[in-house]
């Protein structure tokens, strides 16, 4: 029986052996693994941004749908110019009513307008009203001399 004698690939024609290195083979699955955990953490922090950015949009809408539409016509810049930034230096409505918002002493807003929340007020909560009250009555007195004059 004549042996045959197996033939080796000359060096440097790209034919592999046929088994490769274990610590190869696991090291090329970890980077897989590890890159499916990245694209998932990468998907899941967009989508948290998304929903962030979305919550901060419809929170914006809200509190700009609450300013009398004469402010929200406005430019920043007219806005400045004629409220110093501040809403409260602008406090009527379309109707041409003055919003009071009064701040109860547990932090709860209360809008004087209506007849019965007066009737519910404490105390405390008494007190407070009436020194802001007070002080609007005054902020008013000042919006007013300056649009009659």
């Amino acid at each position: 029986m004549a042996s045959r004698s197996k033939r080796r690939p000359a060096q440097g024609d790209g034919v592999r052996p046929v088994s490769e290195d274990p610590a190869r083979s696991e090291l090329v699955c970890k980077l897989s693994e590890l890159n499916v955990e990245v694209d998932r953490r990468c998907d899941k922090v967009v989508a948290d941004s998304e929903a962030a950015a979305s919550e901060l949009r419809s929170a914006f809408s809200m509190q700009m749908a609450k300013l009398p539409k004469r402010i929200r016509a406005m430019t920043m810049r007219e806005f400045i110019e004629q409220c110093g930034g501040n809403v409260m230096q602008a406090p009527e409505t379309e109707e041409g009513g003055v919003i009071i918002d009064l701040a109860t002493a547990d932090g709860r807003a209360l809008d004087l307008s209506k007849p019965d929340v007066a009737a519910t007020l404490s105390g405390a909560d008494k007190e407070a009203a009436l020194a802001r009250l007070l002080a609007l009555q005054s902020q008013v007195a000042s919006v007013l001399s300056k649009l009659n004059a």
